[in-house]
């Protein structure tokens, strides 16, 4: 695949599914299975990442619905974002 269609991907893929920075670049990488690749779309794609946005609204999300912290916490490193991230935006709540 091509970088410009690589991109597109990764665009796609974030902009559908909100995942952490960790998620999308396997995802890219199995769709690429070149890392040199898969490196230089994720620096392209850097100015869209904004994890703890996700994160944050992720948070709201579960505790309106009367999620427990231990349960968002698994949740949210289930799908592989940063510990240190979840933890400094969950004391915010």
């Amino acid at each position: 695949m091509s970088l410009l269609s690589l991109q597109k991907y990764g665009e796609w893929y974030y902009t559908r599914y909100f995942p952490s920075t960790c998620v999308l670049r396997e995802k890219i990488l199995k769709k690429s299975q070149d890392a040199v690749l898969t490196d230089q779309v994720m620096v392209l794609l850097a100015s869209l990442l904004v994890e703890e946005k996700i994160i944050e609204s992720r948070i709201r999300d579960s505790i309106s619905r009367g999620k427990t912290p231990y349960y968002i916490r698994q949740k949210l490193l289930q799908k592989k974002f940063r510990p240190s991230l979840i933890e400094q935006i969950l004391k915010e709540f």
